[in-house]
């Protein structure tokens, strides 16, 4: 199974914003891709993508794929294509 996990990590200077109202800190998030087998065994990270969220939707991975040899992901990130091995 394939699974994609999205974080969102605030600022650490997010208290300031409270004492100096133009101060504005953004978000950061990290969409990672996991996989594990049929039972939720053996979970594992393939990798990850940090970013500022701004007030966008932040998703960059999409269209999540098994190729037809069970052993590599396809997905789509900032309209290019990836291939990766899971091992």
């Amino acid at each position: 199974m394939a699974w994609i996990l999205t974080r969102r990590h605030s600022s650490l200077f997010l208290f300031l914003q409270r004492r100096i109202p133009r101060f504005n800190p953004t978000d950061t998030r990290t969409t990672s891709l996991w996989v594990s087998g049929a039972m939720g065994e053996n979970v594992h990270e393939i990798g990850h993508i940090s970013g500022k969220s701004a007030g966008r939707k932040f998703n960059p991975i999409s269209y999540v794929r098994w190729l037809p040899d069970e052993k590599t992901l396809s997905f789509i990130s900032n309209d290019t294509l990836y291939t990766v091995p899971v091992n």
